[in-house]
């Protein structure tokens, strides 16, 4: 793939061609940012993506076991780390994505020993996974992007309750700048219908 497509206006710092996406560290206005297949998922700073972590880790009086899918630049599953559970289990399916982390934005706390790095669909993994989790935390992005819109569908969220340790919590990063008010009223009622005691 041409660096200067990759890169998409900005200084191309590094790239990887994975195996389901092109994975590229690109610099922008002294900002590293990481992009897939063009579409930002983090920077090498604090972003709106912490609060993915705080919140439901806050909420829950006791949350043991996480799940985040779709980990990003690392800004979420970073901060989960610091309530404490005893298991974090991060799912991409993209594994190039752990490997440009490290040397670019913050990577270290992938050698916790409580993390633990899975490269595989996240539908595929909450439906297999034998475990129950405290905390569920969806950070999948456009709906339009190829494969996420099954993030928003009931099926996907039946899956995603029966992995719910009682008293649990789904978190789910809902792109709300690029939805029209029916898509959006649309991913609310799905989500509702699985999980009514919702805000």
């Amino acid at each position: 793939v041409p660096a200067d497509f990759l890169a998409n206006g900005g200084e191309l710092v590094e790239m990887r061609e994975g195996l389901e996406a092109n994975v590229a560290v690109v610099r922008r206005e002294g900002r590293l940012s990481l992009e897939i297949d063009r579409w930002w998922q983090g920077e090498a700073r604090r972003t709106h993506q912490i609060m993915a972590a705080h919140l439901p880790m806050l909420l829950h009086p006791n949350p043991r076991r996480v799940i985040v899918v779709g980990v990003g630049a690392g800004l979420t599953p970073s901060r989960f780390l610091m309530h404490g559970p005893e298991l974090l289990d991060c799912v991409d399916i993209e594994p190039a994505v752990f490997s440009v982390l490290g040397p670019h934005f913050g990577g270290g706390w992938m050698a916790d020993p409580r993390v633990r790095l899975v490269s595989a669909d996240g539908r595929g993994f909450l439906m297999h996974s034998p475990g129950t989790y405290d905390v569920v935390s969806l950070e999948v992005g456009q709906l339009f992007r190829p494969g996420v819109a099954a993030f928003y569908t009931e099926e996907f969220y039946r899956r995603v309750r029966a992995r719910l340790a009682p008293g649990g919590i789904v978190s789910q990063f809902v792109p709300v700048a690029f939805l029209d008010a029916e898509s959006l009223r649309g991913v609310l009622r799905t989500f509702l219908e699985v999980f009514p005691n919702a805000t």
